[in-house]
């Protein structure tokens, strides 16, 4: 029990995370299907979209994106399981916004035969990819995760510097 303790912050965000997501997919497939919601008219609103191929849409094999979904999730798991001491609480958000992008777009994948995108900006008439939150989740996740390695990064340079800066003084 004490173990799942250190990972309560994870799994209580990932869980919250599918939940919203999967009734926006929800949502998507029963009340906007057949006319979408605009959110504001000529920006953003919201349809039913179902992408059976990968990220916008491109082609590929049903079966390799979901080994390829699978493999990722599990070594992000694997590194919080590996790093979940360590880590700060940027880390830990920007991890838990991957994996419930990931779960939620994965159980979609396998249970529907394809993602649910609803998320359709439609500024300047523009080509823009429909997507849904759970690519929100994985992209705002990817920058932050950059972002807290970079702050990372940046403090263990520091410490070295001050490390060296107090062997000079000390000899």
């Amino acid at each position: 029990m004490k173990k799942l303790e250190k990972y309560k912050l994870i799994l209580i965000i990932v869980i919250v995370l599918i939940v919203i997501d999967q009734t926006l997919k929800i949502m998507a497939s029963t009340i906007w299907q057949n006319e979408g919601k605009v959110i504001v008219d000529g920006v953003l609103s919201m349809s039913y979209y179902k992408n059976t191929g990968g990220f916008m849409g491109k082609p590929q094999s049903m079966m390799s994106l979901i080994i390829t979904d699978l493999v990722i999730i599990a070594l992000i798991i694997r590194f919080i399981m590996l790093q979940s001491e360590n880590m700060n609480l940027l880390t830990k958000v920007s991890l838990s916004m991957i994996i419930a992008g990931g779960i939620s777009n994965l159980a979609d994948r396998i249970f529907l035969g394809g993602i649910i995108d609803y998320i359709d900006f439609t500024m300047l008439n523009s080509n823009l990819p429909i997507l849904n939150l759970s690519d929100v989740y994985e992209i705002l996740g990817f920058v932050l995760f950059a972002v807290s390695m970079a702050i990372y990064t940046h403090s263990e340079i520091k410490k070295k510097k001050d490390k060296k800066k107090e062997i000079k003084e000390e000899v």
